[in-house]
């Protein structure tokens, strides 16, 4: 997966993310626009093996 090359006078917004593990160790940074931010989440979703369960809203199990 290719990214857009970072420009900073698009309009659009720039994302900086730095990964640390749990000691607070460097491990990864990142920079990337906006518009590429689902792709870097599902590269780091196979790279750390991550899954996300979709959560129900507890305020009206009431009503179900």
């Amino acid at each position: 997966m290719k990214f857009q090359r970072v420009r900073y006078d698009t309009g659009e917004n720039i994302i900086e993310i730095k990964i640390r593990d749990g000691t607070g160790k460097f491990i990864e940074n990142w920079v990337l626009m906006m518009s590429d931010l689902s792709k870097w989440v599902d590269i780091i979703r196979r790279k750390y093996g991550l899954r996300f369960e979709k959560q129900r809203e507890k305020d009206l199990d009431w009503a179900i």
